[in-house]
Parts: C-alpha cells; structure tokens; sequence
C-alpha cells in the first residue's frame, strides 16, 4: 500500500480549507486558520489538526525540509492509528510529495536535532491539545546517532494526541513566501484532510 490510511470505524466529519502553491500556479484559496505565528490548524467534530512552520521557514532550500504536526482524537471511540506514509504536502495543484522516509533523511539531511529546537507550536497550541492525554510520537530520529529510535505508528485512543514533526524532499525551488498544503488521507477513496499554510 502506497499511502497507509487512517484506520477508522466512522467517516470524520471536518470542514477543511483547500488550498496549495507554487510559482506556476495562481488563483489559490485562503490559508487554514491560525492559532498563532507560524502554526496553523483545522478542526472538525472529531479531530484537530496543527502544522507549525516555524522549523520550514528556516530551510526554505535545504534537501529536506520539516514540518511541525500535531493531531488529536477529539471523541472517535475507536483508535485512529496514525503512520507516516499518510501524508503529503502538495505544491500545485496535480503535484505532491510523499513524506521522506527516515532513512531518506538520514542520509540527505543533518539538523534534525535542531529542527526539535526551532519546534514552538506548543506554546500556541497547548491551549487546545492540553485537554487531552499525550502520547508519545517519533516518525524520525533526533540525530544520525540514534538511527533506531523511531516509531512506525502512533495509536490515538480517544481524548489522546500526539506532535511530532514530518519531513519531505524539497520540491526544487525555495520555500520562502510559497503557500502549500498537508494532506493527511484518511481512507480510500476519501478526500484527504487538508491543512493550508505559508512559509513566511
């Protein structure tokens, strides 16, 4: 399976903004909300999804570049197991880029452990994700000395979250001033969730 799907017993129900970037295309919607600077985010009656980019506008032309992430199971009373071949960000319209493995970014990628210094969303985001319980998350390692410290997937029982960060190959041009979209899938043949952001 090329993208891993949310395993979920019920439709989540969230209204999502759409929108991506690039310099070929034009026209582009509105960004998500924001809950302060550099994080965004989308809620639905379910889940609650935040993209920080305080890290991304720091390697707008790194190989790699990260992306703050954090989701919560607001009430699904089943679990919703999270992996990282779930998501991709999207850069125009028809194109996007699958979230880097870790082996990827370990061999083409070295601030890693100062990408988790630049991760601030908390201070923003703990408002919202303090109401529930924490779980730990780790889709990629601190630094190329600790390569099997890694998880494959997360488990968010009910009232549970997790942040973490994700990281995908530069698309070939600077991040500075572009808009793109996460897309978090969630089953087949479902539109995916979308959370709109610029790197400012």
């Amino acid at each position: 399976m090329t993208l891993s799907r949310l395993l979920i017993g019920a439709g989540l129900l969230v209204n999502l903004a759409a929108c991506a970037g690039s310099p070929a295309v034009q026209g582009l919607e509105a960004t998500s909300r924001t809950l302060g600077p550099f994080v965004y985010y989308e809620e639905g009656s379910q889940v609650l999804i935040t993209v920080g980019t305080n890290a991304t506008r720091q390697r707008p032309e790194e190989p790699y570049f990260p992306i703050e992430i954090g989701m919560a199971n607001k009430q699904h009373r089943d679990v919703i197991r999270v992996t990282r071949e779930m998501f991709a960000i999207q850069v125009a319209d028809s194109e996007q880029i699958p979230v880097a493995t870790a082996a990827d970014v370990i061999a083409g990628y070295r601030p890693t452990s100062a990408d988790r210094i630049l991760f601030n969303s908390r201070q923003w985001t703990g408002m919202y994700f303090d109401r529930y319980r924490p779980v730990p998350s780790r889709f990629y390692p601190n630094s190329q000395r600790r390569v099997g410290l890694v998880q494959e997937m997360v488990e968010l029982g009910s009232g549970t979250f997790f942040e973490d960060i994700l990281y995908f190959k530069n698309p070939g041009f600077s991040l500075s001033g572009q808009t793109l979209r996460l897309l978090i899938y969630l089953r087949a043949g479902e539109d995916p969730i979308a959370v709109t952001f610029n790197v400012e």
